[in-house]
Parts: C-alpha cells; structure tokens; sequence
C-alpha cells in the first residue's frame, strides 16, 4: 500500500518537468500554463492571430499519437476549449477569408486556427478544437474562398445542420467560381460555354467525381471527371450559356469544401445534415440564348479511428438553366438539393411561335454521379446538369445507417 501511494504521489506531482501528455479530467489536473485536452494534459492554452500564418509550438503533446489526412497537428496551436455550436446562439457563420466564426448578433467566438497552403489546391483554414458539437437546430453557414478543416481532438458530433453550398453565380468555400480558379480544376472537370448565335446552345456542366452534361442544342461540354483528390478542394464551376442577342447564361458554381478530422471519433447524428452542393445554373437570355450549366458538389471529408453517419450526408450537382425563346428568359436551374434527389432543370421559357424551350438537365444524385444531358430544341439551348462531389471517408470503423449521396468513398 505504502508503494502504491507513493507511486500516486508521483503521478499528481509536475516538478520538476510535466510528464508529456498526463492524463487528466479538467484542466486542474494539469500544470501551469497546460491544458486538459482530449483527456490528456499539453499545449500551452493560447491562439494565433486570426490573420496571421505564423504557428508557435504549442500543440498538445499527444500530437504525436495522431495521424491525419491534409495536415500535421503538431504544428497546430493548442485549442481555446471546446466548440459548442448551440441551438440558442444560431444561426453561425464561419467566413474562411477572414478567418472568422460568428454566432447570432455577430457574436465572435474565439477559435485557435491557422491557414496552411496546398500544393495543387487552395489555401485551407485549420481550426484547431478541443472537442466539437452541434446541437440539433443549429445550423453553421460556410463561407469565403477557402476549404474550412476543424482538426478535433477528442470527438466531434454533430446533430445540427452545415452548410458549404454554392449560392447563385459564387462557388461554396473552396469550390471553382470559373477557368481560372485556384483550386485547380483548370479546363478539364469545368464545363465549357456555349456557343454564341441564333439560337445560342447551352453551357456544360462542371465535375468533380462525376463528369458534368452537356448543353442543348449540342453546346458546351461537360467538365470530365476527377479521381478522388489528394488535396481539399471543391467542386468545379459550369459553363456559362452562349449569348443569343443578350448576355450569357449565368455559369453554376462548384459545391464548397470541408474536412472533419478527429483524434477519437467522428459521429454525424440523425437528423443531422452536411452538404457542399453544386450551384444552380443561370437561364438564358433573351432573345434565343443558351442557359448555364449546373456547378458540380464540393467535397465532404471524415478522417477518425471511427466514424459513424446516422444523418445525411450530400455532395450533390447543381441544375443547368432553361434556354431563352425570342420573348423570354429561361429559368435558373435549381441548386443542388441536400439529400439524395437530384436538383430539377430550369425550365425552359415560353415562346411566340415554337412552343416551350427546353429544360436545363438535372443535377447528380444519389447514385447516378454524371449530370444530366440537356436536350435540344428550337430555341436557346439549355445547360448540362452538374456532376456529382465526393464524400470521403479515412477510418477503419465506419457505420452508415443515413444518406449518403454520392455513395461514399475511401480517401485515398
């Protein structure tokens, strides 16, 4: 007995040096100047400025038994505390560009997070958190240029719901707004324009794990497909319509980007939602010009020893817009939905003489990854459906009773 006190005596004292990564239960059970993180003891409890990329070597010392996707955690800063995302203080947004996350009135909530530059892919924010939850009702808006990662370091679980989805014209946070985008989609996975004339035909869809559709009237064609990326990025852009006597269909956007990564385990809860949908593209504009294809679905990344998916999980294409007769435009296609039916075509618009214009093609879904065709007809031809995103899983435990829509993926 007298051994074994001493032995506690010894495993509650820190001097003169901290024993690397003690156990612990709060953070009274740590040294000076440490914290209690995932039930171990490390990091120096501060943060880095918002705005700056500089890192200190201040990660816990259990940063060493971790080893995930996309980035190092011992050059992460040791997390604030946990993040709790509360039915009360919603509707959250988190704006990548400044880095900064906000809850309702503008509340600022104070994240330790630091932005770390990909070889073939965007710049990406990495917040750096104790454990995260989501509370059913809550919902957390993404939103700014770059993919967002919350590197958790015990368990993440989320019951609310999580936006990364393009809006109208603007790609999602770390998607392809257009050809010249940095996160690497180039020409190939980004849906071409239509042509210009009388009528005009319709604009591509974009890709990403999918190949995108083409435009009516034989148009644009659609991005092809990717293999599964080894950098976080998003989806890839449409193409925009080709002008008939007016302007272009306005192109779709590429679904946005996000990555959860967990030291213990992942838990996505019913009902909850995440989704990084393709945007929806523009119709055509009068007279007889050609609508815009539907923006490809973003990326979705879990990376935990284990990881369970009650909710729903989608990465869907957005839907090319309706052709423009000689006295209408045609209708915005819809963005891409956030479970696992596909996003319906815009229609196409009423004419004077040759009856209705055709409808955009449908966004991916479910299991079909390709975006939908457009058909021809004799008014401005309509845009191609966008491809589907990924949803990409590292984790030797996986358990998936929801939706996943694409299907998904191992990492690779």
């Amino acid at each position: 007995m007298r051994a074994v006190l001493v032995m506690l005596a010894v495993a509650g004292c820190y001097n003169p040096t901290p024993p690397a990564g003690v156990a612990c239960v709060d953070n009274d059970g740590c040294p000076s100047g440490q914290d209690c993180i995932a039930g171990f003891c490390g990091g120096s409890g501060g943060s880095v400025d918002a705005q700056s990329d500089t890192q200190p070597a201040d990660a816990p010392a259990i940063c060493s038994t971790w080893q995930p996707r996309h980035f190092d955690p011992c050059m992460l800063p040791a997390p604030i505390g946990d993040l709790n995302l509360t039915d009360a203080l919603s509707g959250f947004g988190w704006d990548t560009d400044a880095p900064q996350l906000k809850g309702k009135m503008n509340t600022l909530i104070d994240v330790a997070t630091i932005v770390i530059q990909q070889t073939g892919g965007p710049d990406v924010v990495v917040a750096s958190v104790n454990n995260l939850t989501m509370e059913a009702g809550a919902t957390l808006d993404l939103n700014g240029s770059r993919p967002l990662l919350i590197a958790v370091w015990g368990t993440a679980t989320i019951n609310g719901s999580i936006d990364a989805d393009a809006a109208f014209g603007a790609a999602g946070p770390g998607g392809s707004g257009g050809l010249s985008s940095a996160n690497g989609c180039g020409s190939g996975p980004t849906g071409d324009f239509g042509a210009a004339g009388a009528p005009a035909t319709g604009g591509g869809g974009g890709a990403l794990q999918g190949g995108g559709g083409r435009g009516g009237n034989t148009g644009g064609a659609g991005g092809a497909m990717l293999m599964p990326p080894t950098e976080i990025r998003g989806g890839c852009a449409a193409g925009g319509g080709g002008a008939g006597s007016g302007a272009n269909g306005v192109r779709g956007g590429g679904g946005g980007a996000l990555q959860i990564s967990a030291r213990q385990a992942i838990v996505i809860g019913s009902p909850a939602s995440i989704h990084a949908a393709g945007g929806g593209g523009g119709g055509g504009r009068l007279s007889l010009g050609g609508g815009g294809g539907g923006g490809a679905g973003g990326y979705i990344g879990f990376d935990a020893p284990m990881v369970t998916i009650a909710g729903t999980v989608s990465a869907n294409g957005g839907a090319g817009g309706g052709g423009a007769s000689d006295v209408a435009d045609g209708t915005t296609g819809a963005n891409g939905r956030g479970d696992a039916t596909a996003a319906l075509g815009g229609a196409g618009a009423a004419t004077s003489n040759v009856g209705a214009c055709a409808r955009g093609g449908n966004g991916s879904a479910g299991g079909t990854l390709v975006g939908a065709t457009a058909p021809n007809s004799a008014c401005g031809g309509a845009g191609g459906g966008g491809g589907a995103g990924y949803i990409l899983i590292w984790s030797p435990t996986l358990d998936v009773t929801g939706t996943a829509s694409p299907p998904v993926t191992a990492g690779p």
